[in-house]
């Protein structure tokens, strides 16, 4: 992606940008990240480690770009159930019945109730698997297919707890005002993504995946980082736009 931009930018002068950026695991030396990005007009990466790729003053790290509009519009408004949960099934390391251990031990030692307890599906079918293998200790979690939450939107909300392995249902969650644990599923990748929200203000805890998770409970979302944050990917989009 980063060479076809690169040489639409040399070899037919057009404007090439590129925001919210992730490099990590890089497949590259840095010497050709910085060649492939020296024809863009603009930079925007979303974690630290991905900026070192790029010896460019200019290159921003900014986050990803779900910040750009963090809205009540990106939420279910319906009442939903007050612990939330989302596995996924690819890029996993450790297996998925480690990952489901990891579901009930933390649930059992929070002492929650299956009838308040929901299960977004965020690739169709695919993440059902892990759904499939914690319904038989939890008879009365609610499901939420794909599709529902497409048209809905996520049922996050404050006062939620979350178990999730998913970077976008972290960021999109906390900053609803919902707490949760992560459980990064593969190293040098998801670790990353996870630590690049908890570095830019969520108070969500990362666990270890075939572990329960140790809090119960935590400060909510990313409090007073979140409007910064915000801010900072809109310039991000205005100097794209910029004419």
């Amino acid at each position: 992606m980063l060479a076809a931009g690169a040489a639409l930018s040399e070899e037919r002068g057009v404007r090439s940008a590129v925001t919210g950026l992730g490099l990590m695991p890089a497949a590259a030396e840095p010497e050709l990240f910085d060649r492939l990005g020296a024809g863009y007009s603009v930079l925007d990466v979303r974690d630290k480690e991905s900026r070192a790729l790029f010896s460019r003053d200019d290159v921003t790290d900014s986050g990803a770009d779900v910040l750009l509009d963090i809205d009540s519009h990106l939420y279910d408004q319906r009442e939903s159930r007050s612990l939330m949960l989302s596995f996924q099934t690819d890029l996993v390391d450790q297996g998925l019945d480690v990952l489901a251990d990891s579901a009930l031990r933390t649930i059992e030692a929070w002492g929650v109730d299956s009838g308040k307890i929901g299960y977004v599906e965020a690739i169709p079918g695919k993440d059902r698997r892990v759904f499939e293998l914690l319904e038989p200790s939890l008879p009365d979690m609610r499901f939420y297919p794909f599709i529902e939450v497409w048209r809905e939107g996520l049922p996050a909300r404050r006062g939620q707890r979350w178990l999730t392995t998913r970077f976008h249902q972290h960021l999109v969650a906390a900053a609803a005002g919902a707490w949760g644990v992560v459980f990064p599923v593969k190293a040098g990748y998801h670790d990353i993504k996870h630590e690049s929200l908890v570095t830019r203000g969520s108070r969500w805890a990362i666990a270890k995946p075939g572990e329960p998770a140790e809090q119960a409970h935590g400060e909510a979302g990313f409090g007073r980082a979140l409007p910064a944050l915000v801010a900072a990917k809109q310039e991000v989009a205005a100097r794209v736009y910029a004419r």
